[in-house]
């Protein structure tokens, strides 16, 4: 990471992990090519390098990272990956979504893959930092839960509806999501759980509209599964509630971001935009006031917007006066002071332009 890319403020702060600088990095230049270790310097007991704070990140924070959208917008869309990949294989697909939606996109690596170095963690905890995150969002920068729309691929899904469930967002998007059961073998390795046919009722707490993307034949038994998923929303909660995009001429190869996922995206919620949408059944978990209920996404328009003139500054990551500015990112004593509030958050986030 060069002074350069400090300056510039891509990263929200230094955590003090040798290994964490040099992955994000790779992230964002795309070099794969092994760096030779450079010495460390040795500290004393009770001091820490210059620029960092003396705190252990090890235990509670966890990467996250977080693509800013070059034109003004409001909206964040959360994107929980498949647990093949990691940040590092899915930033260019971050930075596709953000420029092809114009929102902002930020993503958390899961525990025990690509640059998180922990053990495998257990599903019940990986949604606990996935609700820090949500919280975070909303708190501390500022984003309103109406403007922020969830997505997931393959195995995310069960994170990405679990959170749609507690947080009434404004969409929640599953590409190539799985129904296939897992053995109590694999349960018990810590992995993110793929979704189980029992577990459709989850969806019944789903206040917001849901986005169904899948490649495949309508014989297989996957887009089977996922006809059968979208009617079960249906009857649940309306139609218009629910969309399935089929993406037949692609067998093996991976969805492509800007023609697979990202126009049906923007159609559907275009769609969704136009009027309120009438739910058959009140959700038990679903917003209290009226406009919410009725499910209309009030000012949430993806995709390039000519109404907005270039020159106006898109929203920062941090919008609070008391947090972190951009023109303040590395000042060693206002970065102490400020550190507690960070560190609450624990997150330790690489921002990417």
């Amino acid at each position: 990471m060069t002074s350069d890319d400090i300056t510039a403020g891509k990263l929200l702060f230094i955590p003090p992990v040798d290994d964490w600088h040099k992955e994000m990095s790779k992230c964002e230049t795309g070099e794969n090519s092994k760096e030779e270790e450079e010495p460390k310097e040795e500290t004393k007991e009770g001091e820490t390098p210059e620029g960092t704070p003396d705190v252990d990140y090890s235990k509670e924070a966890f990467p996250v990272l977080y693509v800013h959208c070059k034109n003004p917008s409001d909206v964040i869309c959360v994107f929980f990956h498949s647990y093949q990949d990691d940040l590092k294989l899915v930033s260019e697909d971050m930075k596709k979504l953000s420029r092809n939606l114009n929102c902002h996109v930020i993503s958390p690596e899961y525990p025990g893959m690509g640059i998180c170095f922990a053990e495998p963690m257990l599903h019940t905890e990986l949604v606990k930092r996935s609700e820090r995150l949500i919280n975070f969002l909303t708190d501390c920068c500022n984003f309103e839960k109406s403007n922020m729309i969830i997505v997931s691929r393959k195995q995310g899904a069960e994170v990405a509806i679990q959170m749609a469930a507690e947080h009434n967002c404004a969409l929640l998007t599953l590409i190539e999501y799985e129904f296939q059961k897992l053995d109590h073998a694999e349960e018990g390795i810590g992995f993110v759980p793929t979704l189980k046919e029992d577990e459709f009722v989850k969806t019944d707490k789903i206040s917001c509209p849901i986005l169904l993307i899948n490649k495949g034949k309508k014989t297989t038994t996957k887009i089977e599964k996922a006809i059968e998923f979208k009617k079960y929303i249906a009857k649940n909660k309306g139609k218009n509630y629910v969309h399935l995009h089929i993406v037949k001429d692609k067998k093996f190869e991976k969805l492509d971001i800007s023609k697979d996922i990202s126009v049906p995206l923007i159609e559907f919620s275009m769609k969704i935009a136009k009027g309120p949408l009438k739910s058959q059944k009140a959700s038990s978990a679903g917003p209290s006031s009226k406009d919410q209920a009725s499910g209309t996404i009030k000012g949430l328009v993806l995709g390039p917007r000519e109404d907005t003139p270039n020159e106006e500054v898109s929203r920062p990551l941090l919008t609070d006066d008391k947090l972190i500015q951009p023109s303040r990112y590395y000042q060693k004593k206002y970065l102490e002071s400020q550190f507690d509030r960070i560190y609450h958050a624990s997150l330790c986030c690489c921002i990417v332009q």
